[in-house]
């Protein structure tokens, strides 16, 4: 259960027993999972976990009492932050913090990703603790409908260097591209205004290039952990990414599900399995094939179908 320190996370009882996933991103989030009778995980949930009901523990790259530390200037946040069960920085094994593999149905993480320093030991973290079959669901921003969309997209190389030198904390590379070109541009506010993006102020303000020179040194000198989107993706650069990082043997999981970004949001929402049973590479590489060209048969469907709709 989502249980805070305060309560269910200000929810009463007659409401619990009578959720449901309603809208089409709850649906997306609660995809594969019988959230009533499994064993979850979120990750990065702070005072909104995407399940109010249901068995779920919650993961974060710092303790309860550090992250309200951290977020003091938000009292409301503070009050109905989730208690962290386990504190993992998202590079390591989780299934030694766990204390076990294969315990989990299935796992969440909405806006999560992005921060996350080594995303492919991130995955294969959480995919150590899932059992097999079980469900990894992500909400992912998209960086055409965000303050990201001056940053520069993500690269493959990128992701293997950080899986390789094992990053802990944004890298200096990481957090100075976001705090260097990031826009103060409010999450999906693209859609509804004529937004000149180049005349649009940094989101740090003016200071932004300095401030990122500033926090560069406290990384370098101090090994600071700054806050940062360490990765910046559209659904298709995302798929390209995971998709030659199945063909690299660097990704464990079998895609299962893409969800692009709706009009008028800001998200896109991907899935993935992990396999129900133990698989020799060689077979695990065709499956994470066939579903990734499944995925992109499935996406190149919908961009037909709403060029036809507005032509």
């Amino acid at each position: 259960m989502a249980v805070t320190q305060d309560g269910l996370n200000g929810f009463d009882e007659e409401f619990l027993a009578k959720w449901e996933p309603t809208s089409n991103r709850e649906k997306c989030l609660a995809r594969g999972v019988l959230y009533r009778e499994q064993k979850g995980l979120e990750i990065g949930a702070l005072n909104f976990p995407t399940l109010p009901v249901g068995d779920v523990s919650y993961v974060d790259y710092a303790s309860t009492e550090e992250l309200k530390k951290r977020h003091r200037d938000h009292p409301k946040r503070v009050q109905r932050m989730v208690d962290v069960t386990y504190v993992w920085p998202g590079s390591g094994s989780l299934a030694a913090i766990v204390g076990d593999t294969d315990v989990f149905d299935f796992a969440i993480a909405c806006h999560v990703i992005e921060h996350v320093p080594n995303v492919l030991g991130w995955f294969r973290g959480i995919g150590e603790v899932l059992k097999p079959g079980g469900v990894f669901n992500l909400a992912i921003p998209d960086r055409r409908y965000t303050f990201d969309i001056r940053c520069p997209l993500s690269t493959m190389g990128e992701l293997v260097e950080a899986d390789l030198l094992g990053y802990v904390r944004p890298s200096i590379r990481q957090m100075f591209d976001h705090t260097y070109y990031a826009k103060a541009i409010e999450p999906g506010a693209i859609w509804n205004i004529d937004v000149d993006v180049d005349a649009t102020p940094a989101f740090s303000g003016s200071p932004a290039p300095f401030l990122a020179l500033q926090q560069a040194y406290e990384i370098r000198d101090n090994a600071s952990y700054i806050d940062s989107h360490c990765w910046i993706f559209t659904p298709s650069s995302f798929l390209d990414l995971i998709d030659g990082a199945c063909r690299l043997g660097l990704f464990t999981l079998v895609p299962d599900f893409l969800e692009p970004t709706s009009p008028g949001q800001f998200e896109f929402y991907f899935s993935a399995k992990k396999p129900p049973v133990e698989m020799p590479e060689e077979a695990l590489r065709s499956l994470q094939a066939e579903k990734i060209s499944s995925i992109r048969n499935s996406l190149r469907k919908r961009d037909k179908e709403l060029r036809l709709l507005i032509s």
